[in-house]
């Protein structure tokens, strides 16, 4: 039994990187105050991302604490290029509405829907996902 694990995994790495096609990713992050949680979010994407495409669009949704606007500032002086903060006038919570909101502001071929608490732990996560993606069974409808 090793030696058929061994062998896919040597099948496995070729066939990853000959699929994909490198194409941008919007990563949508609704957001209101909880301000550690975002910036360990943030931080966590721009330390440990491999993928080279992709941007960030946060989606304010009636933040009311002042060191939440001036998070936003420090990480879109951070990243300029990558980083944006765009404002929901809506009411209350609706996740749809403000991902839908969002994506308005995106120009990435693909969006990821992304929570404000979640930790990136593995350097290729958005390389795993946009291979997916690329495959014509999976991305395309029949």
């Amino acid at each position: 039994m090793p030696a058929r694990t061994a062998a896919a995994k040597s099948w496995s790495r070729p066939w990853r990187t000959a699929c994909w096609q490198q194409v941008r990713v919007s990563i949508l992050i609704p957001t209101c105050d909880h301000i550690r949680d975002l910036e360990l979010c943030v931080d966590s994407i721009y330390a440990r991302t491999t993928y080279p495409d992709f941007e960030l669009i946060l989606i304010e949704n009636n933040s009311k604490q002042p060191e939440t606007f001036r998070a936003y500032e420090r990480m879109q002086k951070e990243h300029p290029d990558n980083l944006k903060v765009v404002t929901w006038e809506g009411k209350g919570f609706n996740y749809s509405a403000l991902n839908n909101f969002g994506e308005k502001f995106a120009t990435g071929e693909y969006l990821l829907l992304l929570n404000n608490d979640t930790e990136v732990i593995t350097a290729a996560w958005l390389e795993e996902m946009v291979m997916y993606l690329s495959l014509i069974h999976i991305s395309e409808p029949t």
